[in-house]
């Protein structure tokens, strides 16, 4: 199987990190009978040869030693092999089918389909999983599409495993989008499959997934309760107990923060309770796309599941419908809310759930809340994963959502110094309480090691939660931080920025620290520049001298010291009129945000004389880049009935499903906001 291994150039060829001369060690791995090196083989495999799916000269040179290492019988892990193969061949398909010429894809396809009748043996062998691996390479290796799709569907009418069924089904819509000769016929078949009520309805179901993925104009109103029909007659095995035995909180080297570490964690976890159907619900969910009241019924059915585990593929979906879309989700906040007296890791799960959607979570509120009065403050710290869990997330969602009743929880987590770190986010959520929370955040501010890396995000997420409390009791302790921070690069992303912003937040309350402040206004680092002339301007309220800096920010090369500077001028008013020559200058930079920057500098400057240059500065930027609107809607709002020319596409973002993506929900509702007080101005009372 490794003839001609070492007549193969390798250090001639690349893949994701340089020459490829350590391939011939990573084939050879797949071979050995230790699983760790074995393993190190397909993990160095995966990650440099077919790195993210890309393909290599390397990654055609070694396709033919793949096929053969994974025909071997006495191969210790074939199926993992195949899999390789396939992703490979399927990849390299892709690429040929985009636009332009990929000579190495076209040479991986080659190559593949040399070794046709291997494959063909693969997609038939005794054992299923490797059936399974081998189906997406079957739609590759033959050339002719129709003759492609005749053999998947032969395939199909004599497999008996279900699962090899699913690959099939999902093989043959990826290859009818492909060659889209074969749609027509594809289409009837996969509705004839979700139709077979003597087929598996996970087949069934698939078919109904990859129809309306690849055949979008296929998608009606009977689609999703299709679905859910199918849906209610799966039921899986329990999660593994790796995922549900008792542990306590993960603890973190000297070298990684925490919040990596729970991350890491928390990803690990999230695979071990996926089920057989979470990519097939996750392929239909992506297929509804924009029809959002679709996609909450279908994640309704999954909510309210007889099996636990569809139940945690829902609460996934849920978060993802919820962050990433627009729209009332108060039913499925509701449906969450309803799994938190379960407890276990599904109810753990719909907390974390509703953590993560901030304000939206405002009608699981008392559920919330009698989550949290249930468990004493200790249970913040046990040892049992689900129980821990869900008590940490409803007292942060409580926190949230600016509840009151998290703040005996949060402050017991202050006192004990157990997990902080994940108290820290939300404790800023509720100035109302700063007397009992700031100074215990001035307290573990003071104990973070401020020159060490290994604590900048707790840093950072310190200065922040310190700056929304708003009690002036923080300020000394963020001076004395701001002294102890590192200056200079070497230390990697500096915390000053983030030190500085907090002071700025705290206005004139923070004039002792101007000096303090003042210092770091010549820096040269754009960054902290930046955010020291933001905090002189908000401490001191010094127009004049504000004026000068930000006209420097203007000649600095970093874009955002761009904006910054021009943002601050636009604060400054009619008094930086002499600016708007060099304002008008960056209208023409190559850069949108700092034209957007720059355009509503100039209308908050100058008003109405520059109205005709803003209006087409902010539309074309929108145009190019919606998530411009974070800043063009709220401009737009200001200029008044001077707006009427962007109206358009303000009801065009009105009407836009999708959240802003690079945006926080709250960013999201602020631009919703900007954009209906833009339409209000037009509208007849």
């Amino acid at each position: 199987m490794f003839q001609g291994l070492n007549d193969v150039r390798w250090s001639s060829l690349d893949h994701a990190y340089g020459p490829a001369t350590t391939v011939p060690t990573m084939l050879a791995l797949l071979r050995c009978r230790d699983p760790e090196l074995r393993q190190r083989g397909f993990s160095d495999l995966w990650s440099k040869v077919h790195h993210q799916g890309s393909v290599y000269a390397s990654t055609v040179a070694a396709i033919p030693f793949l096929v053969a290492i994974a025909a071997h019988p006495m191969t210790p892990d074939r199926v993992q092999t195949v899999r390789l193969v396939a992703s490979i061949g399927v990849s390299a398909a892709e690429r040929c089918g985009d636009s332009g010429v990929d000579e190495v894809a076209d040479k991986a396809v080659a190559t593949l389909r040399d070794h046709i009748e291997p494959v063909r043996g693969f997609a038939a062998d005794a054992d299923p999983a490797v059936r399974e691996a081998a189906v997406p390479a079957l739609a590759i290796v033959i050339n002719d599409p129709g003759e492609a799709a005749a053999a998947l569907r032969d395939r199909f009418s004599v497999e008996m495993d279900r699962w090899v069924q699913v690959a099939l089904v999902a093989a043959m819509a990826a290859l009818a989008v492909r060659a889209p000769t074969i749609a027509d016929t594809t289409t009837r078949w996969l509705e004839t499959v979700a139709d077979d009520a003597t087929a598996a309805p996970v087949v069934r179901l698939a078919a109904v997934a990859h129809r309306a993925h690849s055949f979008p104009e296929t998608v009606d109103d009977d689609t999703v309760p299709a679905a859910i029909t199918l849906l209610d007659r799966l039921a899986f095995a329990p999660p593994t107990p790796e995922s549900t035995a008792a542990a306590a909180p993960p603890t973190s080297s000297a070298a990684v923060p925490p919040q990596v570490t729970a991350a890491f964690a928390d990803m690990d976890r999230a695979g071990a309770e996926t089920t057989p159907v979470s990519d097939l619900l996750g392929v239909l969910h992506t297929a509804l796309g924009n029809r959002v009241a679709d996609r909450a019924a279908l994640v309704g059915a999954q909510l309210g599941h007889a099996d636990a585990r569809l139940q945690l593929d829902g609460i996934h979906d849920a978060r993802t419908l919820m962050t990433g879309w627009r729209g009332d989700h108060t039913v499925t906040i509701t449906a969450l809310a309803g799994l938190l007296p379960q407890e276990g890791p599904v109810a753990a799960a719909a907390a974390a759930a509703l953590q993560a959607c901030h304000v939206l979570a405002e009608p699981a509120r008392e559920a919330l809340a009698a989550v949290v009065a249930v468990h004493e403050p200790a249970t913040w710290q046990s040892k049992d994963r689900a129980t821990r869990t869900l008590y940490q997330e409803a007292v942060r969602a409580l926190a949230r959502l600016g509840d009151v009743r998290a703040v005996p929880a949060l402050a017991a987590v202050f006192d004990t110094g157990v997990e902080v770190w994940r108290a820290v986010p939300v404790t800023g959520c509720l100035p109302d309480a700063a007397a009992v929370l700031a100074p215990r955040m001035v307290a573990y501010t003071a104990g973070l090691d401020v020159a060490a890396g290994r604590d900048s995000m707790s840093v950072n997420a310190a200065m922040t939660a310190l700056a929304n409390l708003g009690d002036p009791v923080a300020i000394p302790v963020i001076v004395n931080a701001l002294a102890a921070a590192p200056r200079g690069n070497d230390a990697g992303p500096s915390v000053i920025p983030g030190m500085l912003n907090a002071l700025g937040s705290f206005g004139l309350a923070a004039n002792d620290a101007a000096g303090a402040i003042q210092a770091f206004t010549a820096s040269n680092d754009p960054h902290v520049q930046t955010a020291a002339i933001k905090a002189w301007w908000q401490i001191t309220g010094d127009r004049s001298s504000t004026y000068t800096m930000a006209l420097t920010l203007l000649d600095a090369p970093a874009w955002f010291a761009l904006s910054d500077g021009a943002d601050l001028l636009a604060q400054l008013g009619p008094e930086a009129v002499p600016a708007v020559p060099r304002l008008r200058t960056l209208l023409g930079h190559r850069y949108e945000w700092v034209r957007v920057a720059a355009a509503t500098a100039l209308w908050d400057i100058t008003g109405a004389d520059e109205a005709p240059q803003v209006l087409d500065v902010l539309m074309a930027a929108w145009e190019r880049n919606s998530a411009t609107a974070r800043v063009t809607a709220p401009c737009l709002a200001r200029m008044g009935t001077a707006a009427r020319p962007a109206l358009a596409l303000v009801e065009a973002e009105l009407a836009r499903p999708r959240r802003d993506s690079y945006g926080s929900i709250a960013k999201d509702d602020a631009v919703v906001a900007a954009c209906r007080a833009v339409r209000d101005q037009f509208t007849e009372p």
